[in-house]
Parts: structure tokens; sequence; C-alpha cells
């Protein structure tokens, strides 16, 4: 049979299990939610720098039209406009892979570097 101290002793081990147990949990949580923190901050920020690049682009378009229209009512070029316009579009498109391909490169090489640092010597 038991006794009473025994079962007193067994109910504060498992006490004190349960109490380790929920420090465990409780960091653990705490962890999860840091990490949440700043992910939803990091989210944030990239849906506000993207819908400022949307803006740009908005206000680069409608110039881009002027020129466009501009180019056509001034040029000598012969042809229907939407053909004319054809052709800025294949322009602009063949200057903006070229600009991604340089960031692109660009972006790769400061990662190299920032990798290059943080490597143990």
């Amino acid at each position: 049979m038991v006794s009473q101290k025994e079962k007193i002793r067994k109910l504060r081990q498992e006490l004190k299990e349960q109490k380790e147990e929920t420090r465990t949990t409780r960091k653990r949580l705490k962890r999860i939610v840091i990490g949440l923190h700043a992910e939803t901050k990091k989210q944030i920020v990239v849906a506000l720098l993207a819908g400022f690049g949307f803006l740009i682009a908005l206000v680069w378009r409608d110039f881009l039209q002027q020129i466009a229209d501009w180019v056509i009512a001034t040029s000598h070029l012969t042809g229907p406009a939407l053909l004319i316009k054809l052709y800025i579009a294949i322009l602009t498109t063949i200057l903006s892979v070229v600009g991604i391909l340089i960031i692109t490169k660009w972006n790769k090489e400061k990662e190299q570097s920032s990798a290059n640092l943080t490597k143990p010597a």
C-alpha cells in the first residue's frame, strides 16, 4: 500500500514535470509569436513597396503613352498608329528585360558578397 507521503511526493514530481513542460511550451510559443510578428511585418513592408511600385508604374505608363502619341503625331512613319504603338511596346519590353537582367545580376553579386562575409574563416 502506498503511503500518503509517497502519493504527495509523486504528485509534487508530476507537478514539477508539468511546470517544466509548461515553461518549455511557453518559450516555444513565444519564439513562434516573435517569428510570426517579424514575418507579418516583413510581408506588410513588401505589400507597401509593391503598392508604391505600382503607383510609379502607372505614372510612367502615362508618360510613355504621351511619348508614344507624340512620336506618332510628329514622325514621318507610315502605317497605322496601332502598328507604331506595337513597335514602341516591343522597344519598351526589350529595355525592361535588359533592366531586369541587370538588376538580377546585381542582386546575385550582392547575395554572393554577403554570403562570403558570413562564411567562417
